[in-house]
């Protein structure tokens, strides 16, 4: 993975660095003292799992055909993520988005 630079001017030196940084800026504390409404909403109905006998688990094998399908040419959107950000975290990071 490659550097990246930081909203205070400096890099990151190495992959952990990077995808330390990556977290930090892509996925926000999760804190119930700054949730709006909707969020309040969100997280009672995510409380109790789901009632659908046909969820299963996604494999590797399912990621990386999804991973496969996505233009590397396109605009990130709103998260800012694009198709290589994705692909490179899920070579460092299978389990993570096995469980996700």
């Amino acid at each position: 993975m490659t550097t990246l630079e930081k909203l205070d001017g400096t890099y990151t030196t190495d992959t952990s660095s990077t995808i330390m940084h990556m977290l930090e800026h892509f996925v926000p504390d999760d804190r119930e003292d700054s949730d709006n409404e909707l969020h309040r909403k969100i997280r009672k109905e995510v409380q109790e799992p789901p009632d659908t006998a046909d969820d299963k688990a996604f494999t590797k094998e399912e990621i990386i055909a999804n991973l496969k399908k996505l233009n590397p040419k396109k605009a990130p959107g709103g998260n800012g993520l694009t198709s290589d950000i994705l692909t490179r975290a899920f070579q460092v990071f299978p389990l993570f988005f096995t469980q996700m």
